[in-house]
């Protein structure tokens, strides 16, 4: 998805080179060209001033000497082919019926989020960056977002959103995004295999064992499990927490709470799948999928991006909620929100509204989410998408999901928590230590040691 960072700010740094010399030759041409015309003309000349051809564009998109009521709306996005060309239709739409210009600056995604913090720091970058709500606290601790106020995004309107995408644009009680559109996961289902939809947990799995044969290359249920993006639904099926609150409620990082006696009971859980042969290896997203495809598999955990490798494989598949646990609770998937966020240094903030709001109507926003099977994050949008009952499904497991947490210190999370799931459910080690042990490293790493 991404290109050497290298030669993407070279060829950016080539650009900005070369209009700069384009710009000063043509200032010396014209200098030569004023003197010429003052020997000839005289009191002309001076009475009729050239006007300063200087304008001096920057790579992220900016023009210093443009003023602030004529620039375009910067916007950088990681999107790439028809979702990109969508959203520059959509550009261009918002600019026939408005006159504001839009300037789309495709930005390859895994290198955005740093060039993004230090180009503010500098003072530049784009007006509005297209991005994963768990960049949110760590962009807002280096000074690169900037707010929502009331009139940006106001009560009325943040009715027609999914509560889950507006918890996750929220930091320190404040709003820094608009959501944009979803992402979580869900059981798929060989329809073949299994001809109706488990009510429980506990029927699924008894259904997965039936046809369960690794012997020949058939499995009853597969999994990323030691990614915890996928598994946690497991815990959080349990009661498990990743972090504690502090008096006002607000997330407190300095409580780890993946060490709980509900994490360990969600580990016990999983490491019982493995001794039942249930589970039978690791496998990655990718193995998974394929055996899918093949008919070889009866249920796995995946999300919409999913969507076109399914519709393409010869398979009648289902997709379906998690469903409860025998405990009773109903698990709660982990949930992603790509958002619009306000760069802190962007000079259009009344015009990049307008387009936020533009791209983010119901027709606009499900033009773009069904070119790649995108959850809207609009619930008015959601329920003009019943054509796509996959979507749909997806959709309600969102909502009854949890916001990925958006602190900086998640990223300490990931790591640990993946060794305990392979230590634990495939190695064999104690599940109680396991956790004691992941929650100690996790703690050191958001100290810094």
């Amino acid at each position: 998805m991404s290109s050497s960072p290298g030669s993407s700010d070279r060829k950016r740094q080539n650009l900005a080179y070369n209009r700069s010399f384009l710009v000063f030759s043509g200032v010396k041409v014209l200098l030569i060209a004023i003197i010429l015309i003052s020997f000839s003309l005289g009191c002309y000349a001076q009475n009729n001033p050239p006007d300063d051809p200087q304008s001096n564009t920057h790579a992220s998109g900016e023009t210093s000497d443009t003023p602030p009521a004529n620039k375009p709306v910067v916007v950088w996005t990681g999107f790439e082919s028809r979702e990109l060309e969508t959203l520059e239709q959509i550009s261009f739409d918002f600019k026939t019926e408005s006159g504001i210009d839009v300037l789309l600056v495709e930005v390859p995604f895994y290198d955005m989020k740093a060039k993004f913090i230090k180009e503010t720091k500098e003072g530049k970058g784009p007006d509005i960056i297209i991005c994963p709500h768990d960049w949110m606290g760590e962009m807002v601790m280096s000074g690169s977002l900037a707010p929502l106020e009331e009139k940006d995004f106001n009560d009325e309107q943040q009715k027609s959103y999914n509560p889950v995408g507006l918890e996750a644009v929220s930091y320190d009680g404040k709003l820094y995004g608009i959501p944009f559109f979803l992402e979580t996961t869900a059981i798929i289902y060989n329809k073949t295999l299994i001809p109706q939809e488990p009510k429980t947990m506990q029927e699924l799995l008894k259904l997965a064992s039936e046809q369960n044969n690794p012997d020949t290359g058939k499995y009853g249920f597969l999994c990323e499990l030691d990614n915890l993006y996928v598994s946690w639904s497991f815990f959080s099926g349990f009661g498990s927490e990743i972090f504690g609150r502090d008096d006002k409620g607000n997330m407190d990082v300095n409580k780890v709470l993946l060490d709980s006696p509900s994490s360990l009971e969600a580990l016990s859980f999983l490491s019982a799948l493995k001794k039942d042969n249930l589970i039978t290896k690791e496998v990655s997203n990718q193995d998974m999928m394929d055996t899918f495809a093949e008919g070889r598999l009866a249920f796995c955990i995946d999300g919409p991006w999913a969507l076109k490798t399914l519709q393409r494989s010869f398979v009648n598949f289902g997709i379906m909620e998690f469903p409860p646990l025998e405990n009773g609770k109903k698990p709660k998937p982990l949930v992603g929100v790509y958002s619009f966020m306000f760069s802190s240094c962007g000079t259009q903030k009344e015009n990049s509204v307008k387009f936020i709001h533009f791209i983010n109507t119901p027709q606009n926003q499900k033009t773009f989410c069904s070119i790649g099977n995108r959850i809207p994050a609009r619930l008015d949008t959601l329920n003009d998408m019943t054509e796509n009952q996959e979507i749909v499904v997806f959709a309600r497991s969102a909502q009854g999901g949890m916001p990925i947490p958006n602190h900086p210190a998640m990223n300490s999370v990931w790591e640990p928590m993946k060794k305990v799931i392979k230590s634990a459910v495939f190695e064999g080690e104690d599940p109680k230590q396991a956790l004691t042990t992941a929650v100690g490293e996790i703690q050191d790493r958001i100290k810094g040691k």
